[in-house]
């Protein structure tokens, strides 16, 4: 659990950077890169919702109010909502508006981690349920914006694409 609540969100950077670079089929690794990209914007959206809301309204972590030791290391700054919680519900709804599996998979780790934040004490049960709150929320609107998102994270794949291209023919080039 401790594992979780500190380095889950590394966990998910890898898993999605794992997720951009297999798959076989290319139509299978365009899908995993939709969902990578969408997980990523999805997350990312959540987590600037939750700068707004700290602003707003801040709560004490556990361990300030209670007088408790954390199980991890903490600032001390604004525990509603749960950050960790927000980003990988994020993460996870905006996987699985591309990938149905990877998004259940991503779904499963987001619980795993909002209990984890909870058992080293760095959260209370509300913060992580406002975090998944927010993650979801972060969610329906990425999936409400479909159109404009499909051509944002296309273009970024042809970007991409075109980058990684170039870069093989420069290294190309300079073995010859």
């Amino acid at each position: 659990m401790i594992g979780l609540a500190q380095d889950g969100l590394y966990i998910y950077a890898a898993l999605l950077l794992a997720y951009w670079f297999w798959g076989k089929p290319s139509n299978l690794r365009q899908i995993h890169r939709e969902a990578a990209l969408s997980a990523g914007i999805t997350g990312v959206f959540g987590l600037l919702i939750n700068v707004l809301i700290a602003h707003f309204f801040f709560r004490p972590r556990p361990f300030v109010t209670l007088h408790t030791v954390p199980l991890i290391h903490h600032a001390a700054d604004a525990s509603f909502p749960s950050d960790h919680t927000t980003g990988s519900t994020g993460l996870a709804g905006g996987a699985y508006l591309r990938d149905h599996a990877m998004g259940t998979f991503f779904a499963i780790l987001a619980l795993l981690i909002g209990f984890s934040r909870v058992y080293v004490g760095v959260h209370y049960p509300t913060d992580v349920l406002g975090g998944f709150g927010v993650g979801l929320f972060s969610t329906f609107v990425v999936a409400a914006a479909k159109k404009p998102m499909d051509h944002l994270i296309k273009q970024l794949i042809a970007n991409w694409e075109k980058i990684s291209a170039r870069l093989s023919r420069v290294e190309s080039a300079n073995k010859s």
